[in-house]
């Protein structure tokens, strides 16, 4: 295998998983599965890993297994895709052992195998990752320092939580001050901080959301509309903790499905057009929908760009993952959390549709989500107050269209969930859900009067 910097085939982590799962086939044969738990096969893969790095003068790293193990995965859900494929050869025989037992054992090894084999790799390597207790030992330590405290036992955590997406303690300092510590990563199904600290696209989350963060304090100030963002205290780099004071404040998406008073989210739609015109933009025509169509099913590319209508839209630097679940609320002031900024400029429509296509979502993980659906006045909320009163017909068109562009993106990742039972979800839930939204709010003839007015 050729070193990174000649790689033409793919990433490094990718060819290195492909490989990885080739090896992995030699245990999928009867003679070699009775002979489980096949640690065999975990001592071959470390040999050939730990051979690999070391031609690169580099050990071994969590984070390189890390990378294997996503590349690994990707590859047996490719072949998972062919061994499920009907009759790809004439030879019933052969038809039956693909289809009727090679499927299911990569099934079950992608499904219920795969992240145990690595673990076991990482133990062999001599890798194993702290224990969370230690490294929340080790952070409520240098907690107690930002106060001039060494009795870390003075440092309450009062609550611990693990997200999707982060990491995040709520804490009480020796001074009677409360914090809130949040440790974003990449990996929604990474459970132990330690493997998140030494993955470097969880590092780089973290630090530019810390910077997003810094630069709305110190240079975005809306504090006139009653609408403010989360204070950055410190960064603490050696764990990827962001540390900012804590709001005692609840959540607004919980209760836009019981009041019908939408004024809130006009005064959000006025800030991110007040945030995009802060942080400048240029003209960019918009003539093709395929570079927006990224993480979206084929069906629902063909829908979406039999809808599209080019445009000239305005570019700059964009938010990663703003939507209406970072925004909280307390005696008619709005704090807004979760602002990271994007790396390059992205369209202003992608920002604005993704924040309306969450109010349609805002049923996702309650009894209601499939039976009920959101109040229409919610996103018509958000574009006057982002376009005021007099809105064009050019800018419905593009926010209806990245409003779809988002949920079907949403309905993608659910649909390609690593867990089967969300899949299934999905598929008999969410799909027909969504797709009806969809339908009859943002690809129908009547839109103009429906949700986006």
């Amino acid at each position: 295998m050729d070193p990174p910097e000649f790689e033409e085939r793919g990433p490094i982590y990718q060819d290195l998983g492909n490989f990885c799962f080739d090896l992995s086939r030699a245990g999928f044969f009867p003679w070699t599965i009775i002979r489980l738990p096949q640690n065999w096969l975990n001592h071959l893969k470390w040999r050939f890993l730990s051979s690999y790095f070391q031609f690169l003068e580099r050990p071994l790293r969590p984070a390189d297994l890390h990378g294997v193990l996503e590349g690994e995965r990707a590859r047996a859900r490719q072949v998972l895709g062919f061994y499920t494929s009907f009759m790809q050869y004439p030879s019933w025989p052969v038809e039956f052992a693909r289809f009727g037992y090679f499927g299911p054992i990569v099934l079950g090894y992608r499904s219920f195998y795969l992240n145990r084999s690595y673990r076991k790799i990482r133990d062999i390597a001599g890798l194993k990752p702290k224990s969370n207790s230690s490294v929340l030992r080790e952070i409520r330590s240098a907690l107690s320092e930002l106060v001039g405290s060494n009795d870390a036992e003075l440092t309450k955590f009062l609550e611990f939580r693990t997200r999707h997406w982060s990491f995040s303690i709520s804490c009480q300092l020796p001074d009677e001050s409360r914090v809130f510590v949040k440790i974003p990563k990449s990996d929604r199904h990474a459970t132990n901080i330690s493997e998140v600290l030494s993955h470097p696209p969880s590092c780089e989350m973290a630090e530019r959301e810390y910077d997003s963060l810094l630069w709305f304090s110190e240079k975005y100030k809306t504090e006139e509309t009653d609408i403010h963002t989360v204070k950055p205290i410190t960064y603490l780099r050696k764990w990827n903790a962001i540390v900012t004071s804590e709001i005692a404040a609840s959540e607004l998406y919980k209760v836009l499905n019981r009041i019908e008073s939408t004024y809130d989210l006009e005064r959000i739609g006025a800030w991110l057009r007040q945030y995009h015109e802060t942080i400048g933009s240029t003209p960019q025509k918009i003539d093709a929908p395929t570079p927006y169509l990224n993480d979206v099913s084929q069906a629902h590319r063909d829908l979406l760009k039999g809808h599209f209508v080019p445009d000239v839209d305005m570019e700059g630097i964009g938010l990663t993952d703003f939507d209406c679940r970072d925004i909280l609320f307390k005696e008619g002031k709005l704090f807004l959390v979760d602002l990271g900024m994007t790396k390059v400029n992205v369209s202003r429509m992608e920002d604005l549709g993704r924040l309306i296509a969450s109010l349609e979502l805002i049923y996702w993980g309650t009894p209601k989500f499939g039976f009920s659906v959101p109040l229409p006045d919610l996103g018509l909320s958000v574009l006057r107050g982002y376009f005021g009163e007099k809105m064009e017909q050019s800018q419905r068109s593009s926010a209806t269209w990245f409003t779809a562009v988002h949920l079907f993106r949403h309905l993608h990742r659910v649909n390609h969930s690593r867990n089967l039972l969300f899949r299934l979800y999905g598929k008999l839930m969410a799909t027909p859900y969504l797709e009806g939204i969809v339908r009859d709010r943002y690809m129908s003839s009547r839109n103009a009067e429906i949700a986006i007015k």
